[in-house]
């Protein structure tokens, strides 16, 4: 009678085991597929909806910018961008003295102007086009057929073009531009812009 006893509870035993313990499957299956924090979920969604909430307010302020906001934006980066790379196709070339510290000072300072545009104009929601207009791009395609004195000679030309054209694109900026942000940044860059005028009068080959 105790060994039967003893039979039946160490039976009883083994069938508890059996249903605490989990399958090598029933572990694999877990560790694929954690239980979810709830928590790490809330903070996934909250970061979801901060973004919607940018991309819907960027939106909201690329509407309301003007016509003319929108062009002064647009061609500022345009010509930002031809000054930029004129002037690194003249470094390339080897251009030396004044007109090598010209194109260094050209690719700093429309480098910086260039982002804070682009930082600004993104802040707004209006994205500019990463191109250049077809006149910025000929003229850029003219200079890089030129060599020599002739390329120096034309790379200036097109340095006085292009200046007297953002000066005029941003002093009527300056007076006209409904955004703030856009008119403050017209306003700062002026000064910058005439000293590079300057420079360009001084410049002799």
């Amino acid at each position: 009678m105790q060994t039967r006893y003893a039979a039946l509870f160490a039976l009883a035993v083994a069938l508890a085991g059996c249903r605490t313990s989990r399958t090598d499957d029933e572990k694999r299956w877990d560790k694929l597929h954690p239980p979810e924090d709830p928590a790490a979920a809330a903070g996934t969604e909250r970061g979801f909806e901060a973004e919607a909430a940018y991309q819907e307010e960027g939106a909201r302020a690329a509407a309301v910018l003007s016509d003319t906001d929108r062009d002064f934006a647009e061609q500022a980066a345009s010509g930002g961008h031809f000054e930029v790379e004129s002037s690194r196709l003249a470094l390339q070339k080897g251009v030396g003295g004044e007109l090598r510290e010209f194109a260094d000072m050209m690719v700093g300072d429309h480098t910086r102007a260039n982002r804070e545009l682009e930082d600004l104009a993104g802040r707004k929601g209006l994205a500019l086009p990463s191109r250049m207009e077809p006149e910025h791009q000929r003229k850029l395609d003219e200079l890089r057929d030129r060599q020599g004195k002739e390329f120096e000679r034309a790379y200036r030309d097109a340095q006085f073009a292009a200046h007297d054209e953002a000066i005029d694109l941003f002093e009527e900026a300056a007076r006209e531009c409904k955004d703030l942000d856009l008119k403050s940044l017209a306003e700062r860059t002026l000064p910058t812009l005439r000293r590079h005028r300057d420079a360009l009068d001084d410049l002799e080959l």
